[in-house]
Formats: structure tokens, C-alpha cells, sequence
């Protein structure tokens, strides 16, 4: 499975088709590792798909302990650390699309053969906050499972 951090920013960007975003999401990654003194391990940039148009929309930063939400990161600098200690129940849609004729058929979202059509969803609930709901399409799904595994079940709560 491939990780973000093990391509690189630019590869990572490039293979979801938002490499034209690489300089706002370098500037923001070392803005936020010298305002908290803290090094990001993993970027995610979240994704909404509407009649085949993929719209890049909340940058996610992580570190080793926290979870960095950029809501609208192209026209603000408004960042919302959220310790990763504090993540609680999680649930996840993982679907693939293969167009048939004129209808769809439903599948499991399958990591080793990502359709483009292919959706994933993560909501986490937060102590005492909102809750987080990360989206991906095509192959960002294979980088959403890998933040799914290292960051949101290895720090959920125990219930």
C-alpha cells in the first residue's frame, strides 16, 4: 500500500491529480512545523466528486500526536490541531462504481485494484467536538486506508 510520507509530497500530489496545488501545501506543511515546533508526518487532502469533477477541499496534516484540519486552505490560514488522543468511535463507506450500460454497480472499495470511480469515507467522532469526516475518490482511497490504520484506529479511544 502506498503511504504519502514514503512518495513524497509532490509524488503523493501528483498521483491524485493536485500536483498544481504543491506549493500551497508546502508553504502551509512548514508554516505548521514552525509555528507548533512540530514535523508532519503525513499530508491527506480530502476530495468531493460530482459529475466526474473532483474538488480538492480540506488539507489534513499529521504528526506523531496531533491531526491538523485545513478547512478551505486555498483562501484562509486557519488551522484547528486536534490531538490524536482525543479520537473516538469510527465508521467507514468504502464503495467501487463500474459503469454497466446504464446502471452501477456497487462494490467494496478494494485497495489493491482502485477504480476511479472508486469512493471512501471515514467519519471519527472527537471528544467534545465535531465530528471529522475525511473523503477520498480514485487512488487517494489507498492513501486514506493508510491514514485510517496509522493515525485513527491506532488512536481511537478505547470504549
Amino acid at each position: 500500500m502506498l503511504k504519502p510520507r514514503d512518495l513524497g509530497l509532490s509524488e503523493y500530489l501528483e498521483k491524485i491529480g493536485a500536483i498544481s496545488l504543491m506549493g500551497a501545501v508546502d508553504t502551509l506543511v512548514r508554516r505548521y512545523e514552525r509555528s507548533y515546533g512540530d514535523t508532519v508526518t503525513d499530508v491527506f487532502l480530502a476530495a468531493d466528486v460530482a459529475d466526474d469533477e473532483t474538488a480538492f477541499g480540506t488539507l489534513w496534516l499529521f504528526s506523531e500526536k496531533y491531526c491538523i484540519q485545513l478547512p478551505n486552505f486555498r483562501h484562509e490560514n486557519k488551522t484547528n490541531p486536534i490531538p490524536l488522543s482525543s479520537f473516538g468511535t469510527f465508521s467507514e463507506e468504502r464503495t467501487n462504481y463500474e459503469r454497466m450500460g446504464f446502471g452501477s454497480v456497487k462494490e467494496l472499495y478494494d485497495p489493491t485494484g482502485t477504480l476511479p470511480t472508486a469512493r471512501f469515507c471515514v467519519t471519527v467522532q472527537v471528544s467534545n467536538k465535531p465530528e471529522l469526516q475525511f473523503k477520498a475518490s480514485g487512488r487517494n482511497c489507498d492513501f486514506l486506508l493508510h491514514i485510517l490504520d496509522k493515525y485513527i484506529k491506532a488512536n481511537k479511544v478505547k470504549s
